[in-house]
């Protein structure tokens, strides 16, 4: 039962260490966004770049980019905004100790956004 118990702390502590990662790259990817001579591409290769220096499977995550809100956008966008979805994957060998190979659970979606406006 301690066994379990401490496995559980150590996973909850990863997830959040993912998590956090994720919003600083979400943030990082938005402050480039709203450069006048970033593209989408240059942003989706610099979020990639960042969550592998964070040693995170990139292929787990998708950015989304939204670069104009409202009708009428014209030029730059106003608002900005970075979506970083991400599949962590709990423990599954110790997972499938405890159930027996049916966990419900063996992914957590994580997802963090981050909202930059041009000024």
């Amino acid at each position: 039962m301690l066994l379990l118990l401490v496995i559980g702390m150590v996973e909850f502590a990863r997830g959040w260490m993912v998590k956090q990662v994720i919003t600083n790259v979400a943030r990082e990817g938005a402050r480039l966004a709203v450069l006048p001579t970033s593209t989408q591409a240059q942003v989706a290769a610099r979020v990639d770049s960042l969550l592998t220096d964070s040693g995170i499977n990139p292929s787990n995550a998708t950015v989304s980019l939204t670069v104009c809100e409202g009708t009428g956008c014209t030029g730059q966008a106003e608002v900005v905004q970075v979506q970083v979805p991400y599949q962590f994957t709990l423990v599954a060998p110790v997972l499938n100790l405890v159930c027996g190979g049916g966990c419900p659970l063996g992914t957590v979606n994580l997802s963090s956004t981050s909202r930059m406006r041009n000024e």
